[in-house]
C-alpha cells in the first residue's frame, strides 16, 4: 500500500520511479488494494483471497471488474446509488473552532462547519493538514482553544467523550486497531464497548457486572448483519482480517442509531467488496436521517458518497460547495 498517504502528483512521481527501476532491470513487487494502480503500474498481477491464490494473468488481458470478481469471489458494483435524501435539522456546528497540537503549533485555524441529519458532509485535504485535529476535537480527545461545537443543539465543546456519546455521536476511526477496537478482547467485548453500561447489558436483578449471554447475542447479531467473517464471537479482535474488523466498528456504531456519524477514512486498506459493503452502510444511515462527517484522503469516495465537500487546507476550510457542482 505504498500510495495510502500520497497526493495524486506523488503518485505519479512514485511511479515513474518504479518504472525507471524496471527500466534499469530491477523487479518490482507492488501490493495494493487499489484497481487502478494495478491497470495502470503492473505488467502481471496475481489475486489472492482468503490465504490462496487465485489466478496470475497479464494485466493488459482483464479489467478492473475482471479483478474485483477474482478478489471477492462475485461480480462487484462499482456505481453507488445515493438516493435524493431530504436535508433536516442541524446536526452539528462549529463556529470558529481553534485547537493546537499540544506544544503551542496550531493545527485548526478557526473551523466553521455544519452537518444537517440525512447529509454526508465529505471533509477533503491531503493528509496533515488538520483532518486529525478536527475529528480529535469532535470526539473529546483534544480540547479546543477557541470556538464553540454543538451536538444535537448541546453545547459539547467542553464535555466527556463518553457524554458525547451518549448524545448521539458514533465515530469511525481512521485506526481501527490503535482507536477502533481493544484487540486483545474478544468480538463480544468489542461489540459493547460503547454500550456495555446499558440495561441491556447488564445482569439483573442487581443490575452489576455484563450480561455475556445478552452481549454474545448482540455479537452474533451484528457478524451476521455486516457479513463479518469469523468462526465464532469469541475469538480476539486482533485475529480478525482488516477489512472484517472495520465492519464489526461499522455496525458497532451504526447500529446505536446516532444523530451524527464521523467516519475517518473508513475505507483504508480494504479491498474492493469490503469498501462496497462500508460504503453502502454508510449511505444507508444517510437514508437513515443520521447526518454524516466523512473525512477521507480518495477524492472518489468523497465526491460519490458526499452532498457537500468542504476542503480542509493547514487547518482552514478553505473551499466548500455541493458534490453535484
Amino acid at each position: 500500500e505504498p500510495t495510502a498517504v500520497l497526493t495524486p502528483n506523488q503518485i505519479d512521481r512514485l511511479f515513474e520511479t518504479l518504472r525507471g527501476l524496471v527500466d534499469s532491470g530491477l523487479t518490482v513487487v507492488i501490493i495494493t488494494h487499489k484497481l487502478g494502480e494495478v491497470m495502470e503500474i503492473t505488467d502481471r498481477v496475481t489475486v489472492l483471497r482468503e490465504g490462496k491464490s487465485v489466478s496470475t494473468v497479464e494485466t493488459s488481458s482483464v479489467t478492473e471488474s475482471d479483478l474485483a470478481r477474482m478478489m471477492v469471489g462475485r461480480e462487484v458494483l462499482r456505481d453507488i446509488d445515493r438516493q435524493p435524501v431530504e436535508k433536516g435539522e442541524t446536526v452539528l456546528e462549529l463556529s470558529n473552532v481553534h485547537a493546537d497540537n499540544g506544544r503551542g503549533i496550531e493545527e485548526l485555524a478557526g473551523i466553521d462547519l455544519t452537518v444537517r441529519e440525512g447529509e454526508v458532509l465529505g471533509g477533503a485535504g491531503v493528509s496533515g493538514n488538520g483532518q486529525s485535529a478536527l475529528t480529535d476535537c469532535l470526539v473529546g480527545e483534544r480540547p479546543t482553544t477557541g470556538g464553540s461545537i454543538q451536538l444535537g443543539g448541546i453545547d459539547i465543546t467542553n464535555l466527556s467523550t463518553s457524554k458525547r456519546i451518549e448524545n448521539g455521536l458514533s465515530y469511525v476511526p481512521a485506526d481501527r486497531y490503535e482507536d477502533g477496537s481493544a484487540p486483545a478482547l474478544t468480538l463480544v467485548h468489542n461489540s459493547v464497548l460503547k454500550d456495555y453500561r446499558s440495561e441491556h447489558f447488564r445482569k439483573w436483578p442487581l443490575g452489576i457486572g455484563l450480561d455475556y449471554d445478552s452481549a454474545q447475542s448482540y455479537a452474533e447479531s451484528l457478524v451476521d448483519e455486516y457479513d463479518v467473517r469469523t468462526p465464532n464471537v469469541d475469538i480476539t479482535a486482533s485475529s480478525l482480517s482488516g477489512g472484517n474488523l472495520q465492519k464489526l466498528i461499522l455496525g458497532r456504531e451504526l447500529n446505536r442509531d446516532p444523530s451524527l456519524l464521523i467516519a475517518e477514512q473508513p475505507t483504508r486498506g480494504l479491498d474492493v467488496g469490503a469498501i462496497e459493503e462500508v460504503r453502502n452502510k454508510i449511505l444507508e444511515q444517510r437514508v437513515a436521517g443520521t447526518g454524516v462527517l466523512l473525512i477521507s484522503e480518495k477524492l472518489d469516495e468523497i465526491m460519490e458518497l458526499s452532498d457537500r465537500i468542504a476542503v480542509i487546507y493547514e487547518g482552514e476550510i478553505v473551499h466548500e460547495e455541493s458534490a453535484a457542482t
